[in-house]
């Protein structure tokens, strides 16, 4: 009873219905450097940034968990699939948040195209279905658009816009669907180091402003951290590459609610090109 009313709060001080939880940045390398995902080229790229499956090497696949607050009730687990080829670059993606009384689901599909050697466009297509059994339910259709522009052998911008034409929800809530604007700059050190900084804008919402670091120590070792501000959430984590597949961990700490974990797998459905 206690957990269940911890989730009903945060449902309506967050109010998620406008604000998604599957919405959020995907995969636990992106929680690992600060939620900073737009970058990230495996599996996730079919949420986060569609343009960079066409960056990605080979086919892969990555699962997903994490549990706020340590709660059950507030469980997003979800599941992503990038599958290139010299044609155009595809993936798909399903995610879900929440309990059999109120539940988030979306269902992605996207492609994505290099235009040359330092620019990819891509595009997602989102399928939302929000589900209260004894109250009401909601769904929505929208699409997103993307790019990455490598500027240099160290500077890269990336841009993510999710349903610019602010479409509304069909059922029960004729409500607004999410509706926002991710832009990124990526600074290579060398390496082993990356500096990545994000800005997300959403209407009639204060902006998010996150900020991450990634450190490769050796080829199968990945660790980060990371800030999401104003409200002050800070992330660290780390992954290990065992036999082509990567198990990675991830610790969020938000400075109200408290912490949570994230957990993560994702391995290649075929060998690297």
């Amino acid at each position: 009873m206690k957990n269940a009313t911890i989730f009903l709060l945060f449902i309506w001080h967050f109010n998620l219905l406008n604000a998604q939880v599957v919405f959020e940045p995907f995969g636990v390398t992106t929680w690992q450097q600060g939620a900073c995902g737009l970058f990230e080229n495996d599996a996730p790229a079919v949420f986060n940034n569609p343009a960079n499956l066409s960056i990605a090497r080979n086919a892969n696949a990555e699962v997903f968990h994490q549990q706020k607050f340590g709660i059950k009730e507030m469980g997003n687990s979800g599941i992503a699939v990038s599958i290139p080829n010299k044609w155009l670059d595809a993936g798909f993606g399903y995610s879900y948040f929440g309990f059999s009384l109120y539940n988030q689901q979306r269902f992605g599909a996207a492609v994505s195209k290099k235009l040359n050697k330092k620019i990819s466009l891509g595009i997602n297509l989102n399928y939302l279905y929000n589900q209260m059994p004894d109250y009401s339910f909601s769904s929505a259709l929208l699409f997103a658009l993307s790019g990455n522009v490598e500027l240099n052998q160290n500077w890269g911008v990336a841009f993510l816009l999710n349903n610019p034409t602010q479409q509304n929800y069909k059922g029960v809530s004729q409500e607004k669907a999410p509706s926002f604007a991710r832009i990124g700059l990526k600074y290579k050190i060398n390496k082993q180091v990356v500096c990545l900084t994000e800005t997300e804008l959403q209407p009639g919402q204060e902006a998010i402003f996150r900020f991450g670091l990634k450190y490769n120590p050796f080829a199968i070792v990945e660790l980060g951290a990371g800030i999401q501000l104003p409200i002050g959430i800070f992330s660290f984590g780390a992954g290990l590459t065992v036999s082509k597949i990567k198990v990675s961990m991830a610790a969020t700490v938000h400075s109200y609610l408290g912490f949570y974990p994230q957990f993560g797998m994702n391995f290649p459905l075929q060998k690297a090109k």
